[in-house]
Formats: C-alpha cells, sequence, structure tokens
C-alpha cells in the first residue's frame, strides 16, 4: 500500500512541484499558474496515467482551492472528474446542512446547528463562539450574517494556499 503511494506521488511530481499528500491514498496536486480549465485537464492526464500505469481508478475534484477540490472529489465516484467553481460550489453546498462541508464535523455541526446555523445560508442570529471550546479565547458575540462572513473568510484563506488544486483519490482496487 505505501510503496504504491509513494509511486502514484512521484506520478504527480512529474507534473508539478506542489504535491501534498493527504493520506495514503489521496494528494493535493496544485497547478498554481494554471486556469480551471488547464488545471482540469492537466488532472484528466494524471487519471489516465495511473489507469495505464496501475491499472487503478481514480476520483478526482478540480477546483479553485483544496476546500473546492476536495468536496468535487466526492461528487462522482468511482472514476469521476469533477470541476467546480467557486459560484458553482456555493450554489451545491451552501444550501446543504453545514455537516456536508468537508472539514466540519459532527460536534460542531451539531454545536452551529443548535446555534441557529444550520447551512451557509443563514437567518439573522447570533451565536457564541465560547461555546466551541476552550480553543478560543473569551466570549464573542456575532450576528450571523458576520459569523458567516468570518467562517467564509478563514475558510477561503486556509484553501488559498494552493490555487488551481486538484485532489486526486485514488481506488486501491482493480478496476
Amino acid at each position: 500500500y505505501v510503496a504504491l503511494s509513494l509511486k502514484l506521488l512521484d506520478l504527480y511530481l512529474s507534473h508539478t512541484p506542489d504535491v501534498e499528500p493527504f493520506s495514503v491514498d489521496e494528494a493535493f496536486v496544485g497547478f498554481p499558474n494554471a486556469t480551471l480549465e488547464a488545471a482540469t485537464e492537466k488532472a484528466r492526464v494524471i487519471q489516465a496515467a495511473i489507469d495505464q500505469r496501475f491499472s487503478l481508478g481514480a476520483s478526482i475534484g478540480v477546483g479553485p482551492n483544496k476546500l473546492i477540490a476536495k468536496m468535487a472529489a466526492g461528487v462522482v465516484k468511482p472514476q469521476g472528474m469533477t470541476f467546480l467553481d467557486e459560484d458553482t460550489f456555493r450554489r451545491r453546498w451552501w444550501p446543504l446542512p453545514v455537516g456536508a462541508l468537508w472539514g466540519i464535523g459532527g460536534k460542531t455541526a451539531k454545536k452551529l446547528t443548535a446555534h441557529g446555523v444550520p447551512s451557509l445560508i443563514l437567518p439573522p442570529v447570533y451565536f457564541t463562539v465560547a461555546d466551541f471550546g476552550a480553543g478560543f479565547a473569551g466570549t464573542l458575540s456575532l450576528p450571523a450574517e458576520t459569523a458567516t462572513a468570518l467562517l467564509r473568510d478563514v475558510a477561503i484563506t486556509a484553501a488559498k494556499r494552493f490555487r488551481c488544486a486538484a485532489l486526486v483519490n485514488v481506488h486501491l482496487e482493480p478496476k
């Protein structure tokens, strides 16, 4: 498993130096100077190479940052290719329960929902950041619109580290 993962990593590195292994069977492959369309074409080449060299299927998500690429990779499985720009991502995921977003675990989703934040499309409510754990210093009450903007800004800022990213999810089983 690990040996195959290393071979896949070498394949990704042959296409770009911007590779971040995410798990044994997933890696973010960045194309920082490419348009989303060009990144999608490069991802198709990688997907075909995985098929030809390893006889494995790969589901790939392409987006303007890691968050969107990760979410896109789960849209069509197995062996799918999904491209999402920011507008398409917003239309698809913002109406869904907040727990559907990558990085929002069950406990956080329950707390957000209990405080009137069931999705990223929010009614005007308030919540207290102190309710989200000891990692937060003090108590901060925010209108939902402000909290939503803050959460979006944090997510977007964190995700922008890898512009035009593709998340390659390899299915380690014969096709």
